[in-house]
């Protein structure tokens, strides 16, 4: 009360106000759960293949001659050991300083659920991983 008369109350209709924000913003908090959720998938089988190409490394590592038949090796190991696509992997070798080998690792990767899957008319794109380990020649077994 202003003085002594009273002042009347104004108010406003305001319903559905809730559903209209709530619509506004349920797409966007989709949006960040599905990209948090694809993260953490990724994050999940990037260590998991590091391990596992570790695992594969450490079989070839005392082999005396390592060549590209050493890759092939690898890759067929992490195929058969790991339940990995064919298509998905992709071994290289390659001969550093004073005689040391590095296996590169590169896996390819969209989560089952997601393959061919459009969101917001975008398709969801492969993410890739890669891992390296160097072989000693001259401590045979030893990954460095």
């Amino acid at each position: 009360m202003v003085g002594n008369t009273p002042r009347r109350m104004v108010t406003h209709d305001r319903a559905g106000q809730m559903t209209v924000e709530f619509a506004v913003v349920v797409p966007v908090l989709l949006a960040i759960g599905f990209v948090a959720l694809r993260g953490l998938l990724f994050v999940s089988e990037c260590v998991r293949f590091d391990t596992a190409l570790r695992s594969a490394v450490l079989l070839q590592a005392d082999d005396p001659n390592l060549g590209e038949a050493s890759c092939a090796q690898v890759k067929a190991w992490l195929v058969e050991h790991e339940g990995y696509g064919e298509q998905d992997l992709e071994v290289e070798l390659e001969v550093i300083g004073v005689g040391h080998v590095q296996f590169t690792g590169t896996l390819r990767y969209v989560p089952g659920m997601l393959q061919g899957v459009e969101v917001f008319g975008q398709d969801v794109p492969e993410l890739t991983h890669s891992a390296s380990f160097a072989v000693s020649p001259y401590r045979k077994g030893v990954v460095i």
